[in-house]
C-alpha cells in the first residue's frame, strides 16, 4: 500500500496546532521539527495511516513511533494493541519506506504474512 501527498498540504493542515501533539511522539517531533522538516513528519504522517487502514484499527496515532536508524531508514516501533492486533491476523512483519521532494513526500509499507 502507498500513498502521496503534498507537502504544504500536510503544513496547513496538521502543524502549528494540537495536531502534532496527537499524531506524532514526541520523539519524533523532537527529531523531526515541523518548521524544519515537514517531508518527514508528513511521510510519518501516510506510514501511520496506512498501518491503521490496512488493520482496520481506530486507536491513537501515538501507538506508532517511527524513527531513523543510523543510515536514515525509518523503523517501526509498534504498541503492544497493534503487536497482539498483527500476531491475530498472522502478519509477521511491517515495513515502510519514506520518500519526498520539496513539494511530494510518499509513503509506502510492506505487509509481510
Amino acid at each position: 500500500m502507498h500513498e502521496i501527498i503534498l507537502i504544504d498540504d500536510f503544513k496547513k493542515n496538521y502543524t502549528g496546532n494540537d495536531s502534532m501533539f496527537r499524531l506524532f511522539t514526541k520523539k519524533e517531533q523532537q527529531q523531526f521539527p515541523a518548521e524544519k522538516d515537514s517531508g518527514s513528519l508528513a511521510g510519518r504522517y501516510i506510514i501511520k495511516k496506512l498501518i491503521f487502514d490496512y488493520l482496520k484499527y481506530k486507536g491513537s496515532f501515538l501507538e506508532i513511533e517511527i524513527m531513523n536508524d543510523e543510515y536514515g531508514k525509518p523503523l517501526l516501533f509498534l504498541s503492544e494493541g497493534i503487536k497482539e492486533l498483527c500476531r491475530k491476523s498472522k502478519i509477521k512483519t511491517i515495513s515502510c519506506s519514506i520518500s519526498h521532494s520539496r513539494k511530494r513526500v510518499t509513503g509506502m509499507i510492506v505487509i509481510e504474512y
